[in-house]
C-alpha cells in the first residue's frame, strides 16, 4: 500500500462558480477486474486554501497609490471601499481620472482597462508596462504621459497586449538651458494630428504658459499656412538630404501636414508660445511640446540605411531606449549621433555628439549635456545612424526600452569611468570659452584594423568648427586602429575655422609606454611639439588671413618607438622587470633582481584584461635571474601588461610595448 499526497493544485474559478472534485482509485494496471475488490480508498483528507484575488475599480478621481481612489470586489456584485491601493495581483478598471504616481506593471492573467468616464495621467518619472500574458485596454480614452523638469513618464515594455491606445498624449519637456537652440525631435504617436495642432498648440495665443513654441518661415502666410511669423529662415526642417547631408524645409503648411514621422524634425526652439522672433538668443524659457494620437508599440523596422549614408531615425516609443539593445542589420554601424543643444558657442546653437561602441559609448567631443558614457536615447529624441560597406536597417523592439530615464541629451548626466581603454582624445576649443567646439577619439587595440570599417564612427559634420580624423580618404569622429607603432600618423581634418585663436587639447589615456613618443606637427607654422603621453596637453594656434592657416590637414600626431637597450642593473632593491622594453621578436626577457627563491606566477594581459599567457617560474634566488618567455603565436604589436605574483602574494604589474 502506498500513501499518495497531492499538493499545490491550483484551481482558478470565477466568483460563485461551483467546483467539483472527483477522486478515483485504481488497482493493478489500472483496470477493475470483474467486481473483485483489488483496491481501497480510505482516510481521504482535503485541505483547501482559498485565495480570492479581488478586482479593483476607481470610485473617484485621485492618485493610484491612494486607497481613497479605489473600490474592490471579492464576492458577488458587492463593491467595497479599499483599505489599500491595488497591486499587480489585481485586475483594474479606471472609471475616473487616475494619476499614475507610482510604477505599475500589469501581470500575466491580469487586465488594466480604462472605461467610460476614465482617463489616465502617467506622472514624470513613472512607468506603466504590461508583462507577458497581461492585457491593457485604453478604450480610446485620454492617456497623458507627462514630462517635466524632473523627468519623463513612460509606457514601458509591452510584452503582453495593449489595445485601443489611440488617444495618447506624449509630452517632451524642453529645458531653457542658457540659449535658444535647435532640437532634434521624434514623434512617438501616429495619426492625423498636424504640426500646427501639436507643437503650435492649435494656434494658441502668443503668451507664455509653458506649452508649445512658435514656428516661423520666410514668406509664409500665417493665416493660410499655419506659420506663426513670416520671417527669416524656417525654424522647422523635415527633410534630410542623404547625398549632401543638408537639412531643408518642405512643409508648405503646418496646418495640413501631419506631425507623425518615423524620422525626426530639426526644430528651432525659442521657448514656449510667448517667446517670439528675436536676435537675443538668451531670451529663452522652458517649454513642453506634446503630440496626440495612436501610441507606437511593438517591433518597428526603420527605413533602409544606404551604404555610406546617414539616416535620421526617431525613437518611436513613449519610453527611453538603449541603442545597444536595438537590432542592426547589414552594414549599419555600432554608432549613433545625437544633436546636443547645450554646445553653444557664438552663433552656434548646438552640435552633434558621436557615440561609438569601440569608445565605450563615451560621447565625442563630449561636454554639453554629457559627461560620461551613454547608450540612452530619450522619448521624443531623434538620432542618426550610418552604414558602412552595405545597406541595412534598424529594428526597434519593446525589449530595448529602459525603465528609467536620465534625459541624456536634454539634461546633464552623471559621468562614468572607462579606464581600461587605450586612446587619444582631441578637443577643439575657442580660447574665450571653455565650451568644446568639436573633437575626436582614436582607440588603440590589437583586435582592430587600420582600414576604415564598421568599427569606426564616421564624422557627421557640424555647421560650425569641425576637427575629425582623416583616414583612408574618409573623415572619422572615432577611429579604431592597431596599437601605436613607429611612424604611425594621426592626421586631423579641420573645417569651418574662423580667423581667431583656438585651443587644442590632446589627452592620452593608457598610452604611456617605455620608448613610445609622440609629437604634434603643425604644417603651417612648420613646428613640432612634443606631447606628454602621460597627461593632458594644451596649445593655442591662430587662424589668420592666410588660407593655409585653416587648411584641413594643418595638424597631425606622429608616433615614434625608440629601441631601449638593456640597462646595466645595479641592485638597489628587489625588482621584477622586463628588459629590454619595448620587446622585439617572439621572446620576452623577465629579470628577477634580488628576489627571494620560490614560485612566481606570471600572466600576460591585453589592455582589455584578456589573459594571453600564464605560467609559473621557479626562481632559485640570487642577485639577477633572467627568465625567457616565449610569446603566444600570432601576438600583434601593441601595449600589454605583465602581472607577476610573488610567493608572498605581492603583485607587480608592468606595461609592455611589443614591436614586431
Amino acid at each position: 500500500w502506498a500513501v499518495n499526497t497531492v499538493s499545490g493544485l491550483n484551481i482558478i474559478s470565477k466568483t460563485n462558480t461551483a467546483i467539483t472534485i472527483r477522486i478515483y482509485g485504481y488497482g493493478g494496471a489500472g483496470t477493475f477486474n470483474g467486481g473483485a475488490i483489488n483496491w481501497q480508498l480510505d482516510d481521504v483528507t482535503i485541505n483547501v486554501s482559498l485565495v480570492n484575488t479581488a478586482n479593483y475599480r476607481t470610485k473617484a478621481t485621485g492618485n493610484f497609490s491612494s486607497a481613497a481612489t479605489w473600490q474592490y470586489n471579492s464576492v458577488g456584485a458587492t463593491w467595497l471601499n479599499a483599505s489599500s491601493a491595488p497591486t499587480n495581483k489585481n485586475s483594474i478598471s479606471v472609471l475616473h481620472s487616475l494619476t499614475m504616481d507610482q510604477d505599475f506593471s500589469v501581470a500575466s492573467g491580469k487586465s488594466f482597462t480604462i472605461g467610460t468616464g476614465g482617463s489616465l495621467t502617467i506622472n514624470a518619472g513613472k512607468t506603466l508596462d504590461v508583462q507577458s500574458g497581461g492585457t491593457a485596454d485604453f478604450g480610446g480614452y485620454a492617456v497623458t504621459v507627462k514630462s517635466t523638469a524632473s523627468g519623463s513618464g513612460a509606457i514601458g515594455k509591452i510584452l503582453g497586449t495593449l489595445s485601443n491606445a489611440s488617444n495618447v498624449t506624449v509630452e517632451r519637456y524642453i529645458p531653457a538651458n542658457s540659449s535658444r537652440a535647435w532640437r532634434f525631435l521624434a514623434v512617438p504617436t501616429t495619426g492625423s494630428q498636424t504640426i500646427y495642432e501639436a507643437w503650435q498648440e492649435n494656434g494658441a495665443p502668443l503668451v507664455s504658459n509653458g506649452y508649445g513654441t512658435i514656428i516661423t518661415k520666410s514668406g509664409a502666410n500665417p493665416a493660410t499656412n499655419g506659420y506663426d511669423v513670416s520671417s527669416g529662415a524656417p525654424s522647422i526642417k523635415d527633410f534630410y538630404n542623404q547625398t549632401t547631408n543638408v537639412w531643408s524645409n518642405t512643409i508648405s503648411s503646418t496646418k495640413t501636414t501631419p506631425i507623425q514621422t518615423d524620422g525626426g524634425y530639426f526644430l528651432f526652439v525659442r521657448g514656449d508660445r510667448g517667446k517670439g522672433v528675436s536676435s537675443n538668443n538668451s531670451d529663452v524659457n522652458a517649454t513642453t511640446l506634446r503630440t496626440n494620437g495612436t501610441l507606437k508599440q511593438g517591433a518597428i523596422t526603420s527605413a533602409t540605411v544606404g551604404a555610406g549614408r546617414y539616416v535620421p531615425l526617431g525613437n518611436p516609443y513613449a519610453s527611453a531606449i538603449a541603442f545597444d539593445q536595438l537590432t542592426r542589420s547589414g552594414g549599419v554601424d555600432a554608432s549613433f549621433y545625437i544633436w546636443d543643444s547645450k554646445i553653444i558657442q557664438g552663433a552656434n546653437l548646438g552640435a552633434y555628439q558621436t557615440f561609438a561602441a569601440v569608445n565605450g559609448y563615451v560621447p565625442t567631443p563630449g561636454g554639453g549635456s554629457f559627461s560620461g558614457a551613454s547608450t540612452t536615447i530619450e522619448s521624443g529624441q531623434a538620432f542618426f545612424v550610418h552604414a558602412t560597406g552595405s545597406a541595412g536597417d534598424v529594428t526597434f523592439n519593446e525589449s530595448a526600452k529602459i525603465a528609467s530615464t536620465t534625459n541624456r541629451g536634454f539634461r546633464p548626466v552623471t559621468p562614468s569611468n572607462l579606464s581600461k581603454l587605450v586612446k587619444l582624445t582631441t578637443k577643439l576649443f575657442g580660447t574665450e570659452s571653455d565650451i568644446v567646439l568639436d573633437g575626436n577619439d582614436v582607440v588603440f587595440d590589437s583586435k582592430y584594423a587600420n582600414a576604415v570599417n564598421s568599427n569606426d564612427a564616421f564624422k557627421l559634420s557640424n555647421p560650425i568648427e569641425n576637427i575629425g580624423i582623416a583616414s583612408n580618404n574618409e573623415v572619422l569622429a572615432v577611429e579604431a586602429r592597431q596599437p601605436a607603432a613607429d611612424k604611425d600618423e594621426i592626421v586631423f581634418s579641420l573645417s569651418n575655422l574662423k580667423q581667431q585663436t583656438y585651443k587644442l587639447q590632446i589627452t592620452p589615456q593608457n598610452l604611456a609606454a617605455e620608448g613610445l613618443t609622440a609629437t604634434l606637427e603643425d604644417n603651417y607654422q612648420k613646428t613640432s611639439t612634443a606631447l606628454n603621453l602621460g597627461e593632458k596637453n594644451e596649445l593655442e594656434f591662430t587662424v589668420d588671413a592666410n588660407e593655409a592657416s585653416a587648411a584641413a590637414n594643418r595638424f597631425k600626431v606622429v608616433f615614434k618607438v625608440a629601441k631601449v637597450a638593456a640597462p646595466q642593473i645595479v641592485i638597489a632593491k628587489p625588482a621584477i622587470r622586463v628588459s629590454p622594453n619595448p620587446v622585439e621578436g617572439s621572446n620576452m626577457n623577465v629579470q628577477f633582481a634580488g628576489k627571494k627563491a620560490g614560485s612566481y606566477t606570471m600572466r600576460l594581459l591585453s589592455n582589455t584584461g584578456q589573459v594571453l599567457l600564464s605560467q609559473t617560474v621557479k626562481h632559485a634566488g640570487g642577485n639577477i635571474y633572467n627568465h625567457s618567455v616565449t610569446l603566444p603565436s600570432g601576438i600583434k604589436a601593441g601595449t600589454y601588461q605583465l602581472e607577476v605574483v610573488s610567493p608572498d602574494k605581492t603583485r607587480t604589474v608592468q606595461k609592455i610595448l611589443l614591436v614586431n
